[in-house]
């Protein structure tokens, strides 16, 4: 029965909790605009910016506060009290929110994957640009190679297997993201004037680049649950030292998740734009 009641509660707070967000989260400002845009735009142009940055924001709250409640309803059904670093990946709320953002950033992008087959496009021999970020993207999945690595050990050596589970769900996340990464690159080139395809491949560039930061986040937090599945290395040099890198670890997983944002940073400003009417 406490059980029960405990996952109403939390039913309820994260359903008041997606109305709360998804109201004041969501809404986009010129300035919003003129960041995607990199310049003055239209009245068309601002209203597909703005439905493009709406999308984007829906979805990853949506996906964030869904991965949360999974969370937090497999650590009250199985995993005991819950909150608890240390138990599995699945009952690990901030786990399960930067998967469920980097999931939701993922679906935001899935409608721009693909033309319409009865859409004109249009062939062109100039080479596509390189896709930003590669290094971030190398990076993340090298984090999810050590994070198997030390998963591997601690199977071996104790039968835990809860950085090989952090590992997988690490694995199947960067992968959703090289596959949208490959398919806003490679995706049908629309017929569209010279303005609209300058706004088209800015969102393209923002949508690739965001991605590649999620899965450094998530390449992170990966790293930062196998670790965090070590418990019996307390008061020894390799406990301090992997303390020290799951403090590290957390801190790179917020910056990038924050870095990843649909929303221009605080010290951005309109003032750097190129002046012209739109």
């Amino acid at each position: 029965m406490p059980g029960t009641l405990l996952l109403a509660a939390a039913a309820a707070v994260t359903l008041l909790g997606v109305g709360g967000v998804l109201v004041s989260g969501t809404r986009v400002y010129g300035r919003d605009i003129l960041w995607l845009a990199g310049r003055p735009v239209t009245d068309q142009e601002a209203d597909v910016c703005a439905r493009y940055l709406r999308r984007h924001r829906t979805h990853r709250v949506v996906g964030g506060l869904a991965g949360v409640a999974f969370a937090l309803v497999v650590s009250l059904r199985w995993g005991g009290p819950g909150l608890v670093l240390g138990g599995a990946p699945l009952a690990d709320p901030l786990f399960g929110g930067v998967a469920g953002v980097v999931v939701g950033a993922l679906s935001a992008e899935t409608y721009r994957l693909r033309l319409p087959r009865s859409a004109p496009a249009t062939a062109s021999l100039a080479p596509r640009p390189a896709l930003p970020l590669r290094r971030e993207v190398v990076a993340a999945w090298l984090l999810v190679a050590v994070s198997g690595a030390v998963g591997v050990v601690r199977a071996v050596t104790g039968g835990d297997l809860t950085g090989l589970q952090a590992t997988g769900l690490g694995v199947v996340v960067l992968a959703l993201g090289a596959a949208t990464r490959s398919a806003i690159a490679h995706r049908r080139r629309p017929v569209l004037s010279e303005r609209a395809l300058e706004l088209d491949g800015r969102m393209r560039g923002f949508a690739s680049a965001s991605v590649a930061r999620l899965q450094v986040s998530m390449g992170a937090m990966t790293l930062l649950w196998s670790l965090w599945a070590i418990r019996d290395l307390t008061g020894t040099l390799v406990g301090f030292v992997a303390g020290v890198v799951s403090l590290g670890g957390l801190v790179v997983a917020i910056r990038y998740l924050r870095r990843a944002a649909p929303r221009p940073p605080s010290t951005w400003g309109a003032t750097a734009l190129p002046q012209g009417t739109a």
